[in-house]
């Protein structure tokens, strides 16, 4: 049929959505994305992070959250400029 959308790619797309608005940090009230929009500004370890933006400096429930966030943008960043050239 053309013009449908697999279930598959439906699912994929709502993953994203879910994950992107994820609140990460309950106590400042952090999404997933708000928090990776910080480190890819340049807040690059999860102390510059909590420091940018309080997350992980009351409760620390989100430490493993933001330690997760930095790790995966860092293999990110390292891996870009390979798939340039």
């Amino acid at each position: 049929m053309r013009g449908t959308v697999s279930a598959d790619v439906v699912a994929d797309e709502m993953k994203t959505v879910i994950i992107f608005t994820m609140i990460v940090c309950l106590c400042e009230g952090l999404s997933e994305r708000a928090l990776l929009e910080r480190v890819r500004s340049g807040a690059t370890t999860v102390r510059a992070l909590a420091h940018a933006t309080g997350a992980g400096t009351r409760c620390g429930s989100c430490i493993c959250d933001l330690k997760r966030i930095v790790r995966r943008e860092r293999r990110e960043a390292e891996a870009l400029p390979l798939a340039t050239k």
